[in-house]
């Protein structure tokens, strides 16, 4: 997997990441190192969480809480596919654990509001 570094300071870090996984390739458990937010851009995946599956399209959002256990799968989809995700500090994470609703695992479905075209976020992009 590609990791494109678009921004970092001491409370987030916004990372482009590209796989080229597709269905042949095998589903292994992976873990939040910190909590986020992945927008999908291109393409669609699977994700398991908590015993839940997620299957993930352009304009989903993928969230992620520290220490959850996850898996993706690409048993759909053989192009890859790319996501902006936004990594949360420690400080920031607990900040929200505070709130009304904590940021839990799982995925928020497509909005039209986030089905952005597909040029619309390179600006984030540094060259």
């Amino acid at each position: 997997m590609r990791q494109t570094i678009l921004h970092r300071d001491a409370a987030l870090s916004v990372i482009e990441y590209r796989c080229q996984a597709g269905p042949a390739e095998p589903a292994f458990v992976e873990l939040y190192a910190c909590s986020s937010l992945s927008y999908v851009r291109e393409g669609s995946f699977g994700c398991q969480v908590g015993g839940a599956r997620h299957e993930l399209v352009v304009g989903s959002v993928l969230t992620g809480r520290v220490g959850d256990e996850y898996l993706c799968t690409h048993e759909h989809h053989a192009g890859g596919d790319v996501c902006l995700t936004f990594q949360l500090s420690p400080t920031l994470s607990d900040e929200l654990d505070r709130g009304a609703h904590p940021l839990l695992s799982g995925s928020l479905p497509p909005l039209a509001e986030l089905q952005a075209e597909a040029g619309a976020l390179d600006n984030f992009r540094r060259e």
